[in-house]
């Protein structure tokens, strides 16, 4: 059996999983999971099955490429601790590398815009607020927090240049604010992020590859969770 290498991400959708030859990049087994309560579950299982399906044991993955987020706070860390527990029971040495699949789905994206304009990616936390990864005409990127607050701000600057804007399409909220604005906007499923994430990751992993001892995956948070921010007021309160 060739050597393979495994794509996860769970950061945009509950969790997204490709198998590709490791020279070559040809994808050879793929499983998509929307609902983020399942992920947890599901990812040994579907790790497990994508071995079997195409005929491969654990000594034939050769890297792992998984998603560090910015994105749902459950998912990154299910991602990262299945990943950590993997590692820990094997002893291979496996290439492992920690990207933002928000980056890449927003790379894959850009490449299809004719001209250089600056090109963005909106993606839902909840109906008020979410993520922004901005790429500039030169080529630089960056990712942030966005909250429609945020979006109104920046959709009257929009007005006056030209752009181009992807959006999660379950982000009704900020689609309504951007076609009041009357700006165009494409919209695209988080499932089609997501493989547009993976997707770009996989085409560029061979420039990516580092060793394991070198870069360890962190996760890519932009905020706190709300169990983190109910403990930083409960500490501030304390100390008044």
């Amino acid at each position: 059996m060739k050597k393979i290498s495994i794509f996860i991400d769970t950061s945009i959708i509950g969790l997204n999983l490709f198998f590709t030859e490791y020279k070559s990049g040809k994808c050879i087994y793929k499983q998509a999971i929307v609902e983020k309560s399942q992920a947890n579950k599901s990812l040994s299982v579907l790790v497990r099955e994508g071995l079997v399906k195409v005929h491969a044991k654990l000594e034939d993955i050769a890297s792992i490429f998984i998603s560090t987020g910015p994105g749902s706070f459950t998912g990154i860390r299910v991602g990262l601790a299945w990943l950590y527990g993997f590692l820990s029971g094997l002893d291979q040495n496996i290439e492992v590398h920690g990207e933002s699949s928000l980056k890449f789905a927003l790379e894959y994206l850009s490449s299809s815009v004719k001209g250089k304009e600056d090109t963005f990616l909106l993606i839902s936390d909840t109906m008020r607020s979410g993520y922004l990864a901005y790429m500039s005409k030169s080529g630089s990127i960056d990712l942030s927090q966005c909250s429609l607050e945020d979006l109104e701000v920046l959709s009257n600057k929009w007005k006056d240049s030209k752009q181009t804007i992807f959006i999660d399409k379950s982000w009704e909220s900020a689609s309504c604010l951007l076609s009041s604005k009357q700006l165009e906007h494409i919209q695209y499923s988080r499932l089609d992020i997501s493989n547009f994430g993976v997707r770009a990751m996989i085409k560029q992993s061979e420039s990516l590859k580092t060793s394991f001892d070198c870069v360890e995956p962190h996760p890519y948070y932009l905020k706190k969770s709300s169990v983190e921010e109910r403990f930083e007021n409960i500490a501030k309160e304390l100390v008044v």
